[in-house]
């Protein structure tokens, strides 16, 4: 039976949203000013759905109101996040976690016990984003099963919370789309729809999450400059528009007035990887989208990638994405 919490009003106020949080199984409590009790506090979509499976989807499509704080309690689970537009700031006990604001972004967030979240809600800010979350258990089973998730789970639940975030490939885009805008169908086939798309959503996103899951926290983003924050989305924004044809540093560098050296530095920093591993795995994720699409051969996405040799192309492909070319 699919269990779900969802606004059917585009404004919502205090009330509404802690209705859909208790329906979804949350406490939610929320801190405002008493004379702005009955005003709404978004509007837009929300939604909360849990489904049989085990997975659980959240998606906002939505304009904040107010400036103010939700807080809940989150049992051990795993999320998932592809965020399409907006900025998206909380906080877990004592430590600060932002995503989002440079284009579309990933992010994962690994609970290991009960902690409390904090979010904070900014007037007039818009966020359109997908979750999907499943509990530490869920993954627990599923782990002891041949052919399990390529990473240990004392390590995706250690001690700490785990936060990790990367650019959006078009192919996590594209399912968070299809999440948020379903095709008309009748309420078993638009569940099984939605289901399986985040299904798809949690397994690529667990793909990558080893790339990441030991990169320092990239909320070192934000000890930059303002003004350093933007060259950087701007040159991020230059290479996703030149992914084709881009063979150097110098001419990102250029696009953006920096050196190399501070372009190498301040990417690292706002984005966790190298300008370099940046440029190897969208090319690599360019040339699965492509591969999936039918649209070329194992030879042209090879080639598509930057790699003069196939065999060199399947051996990082498996390591990008847990199967060959071949296996798609």
């Amino acid at each position: 039976m699919v269990n779900a919490a969802q606004s059917s009003a585009p404004r919502i106020d205090a009330d509404e949203l802690i209705r859909l949080a208790n329906d979804a199984g949350y406490r939610q409590q929320i801190e405002y000013s008493e004379s702005h009790h009955k005003d709404a506090i978004m509007e837009g979509r929300f939604a909360l759905t849990s489904y049989p499976s085990g997975l659980s989807v959240h998606l906002s499509d939505l304009k904040e109101l107010q400036t103010l704080s939700t807080s809940m309690e989150l049992p051990p689970k795993l999320t998932l996040s592809v965020i399409l537009r907006g900025k998206l700031d909380f906080d877990l006990g004592d430590s600060n976690f932002e995503a989002g604001g440079a284009g579309p972004e990933c992010f994962a967030l690994s609970i290991p016990r009960h902690q409390t979240f904090h979010r904070r809600l900014r007037a007039n800010r818009c966020l359109t984003k997908v979750n999907i979350s499943v509990s530490r258990e869920w993954l627990e089973c599923r782990s002891q099963e041949e052919g399990a998730a390529p990473f240990v789970m004392e390590e995706l639940f250690s001690e700490d919370v785990i936060f990790a975030k990367w650019p959006a490939s078009t192919r996590l885009i594209a399912l968070a789309e299809q999440i948020l805008n379903p095709p008309p169908l009748n309420h078993l086939l638009l569940s099984l729809y939605i289901e399986s798309r985040a299904m798809e959503l949690l397994s690529d996103g667990m793909l990558m999450l080893p790339q990441h899951i030991n990169k320092p926290r990239t909320d070192a983003f934000e000890t930059l400059k303002p003004q350093d924050n933007r060259r950087i989305a701007t040159a991020r924004e230059f290479i996703e528009a030149h992914l084709d044809t881009i063979d150097s540093l110098e001419e990102t560098a250029a696009a953006v007035g920096m050196s190399v050296s501070t372009l190498q530095r301040r990417f690292k920093n706002a984005y966790g990887r190298t300008v370099f591993e940046y440029v190897r795995q969208r090319k690599l994720e360019s040339a699965r989208d492509a591969l999936l699409k039918k649209e070329l051969s194992i030879g042209e996405a090879a080639y598509k990638a930057g790699y003069r040799h196939p065999s060199n192309f399947v051996t990082a492909f498996k390591r990008a994405f847990g199967a060959t070319p071949g296996e798609l």
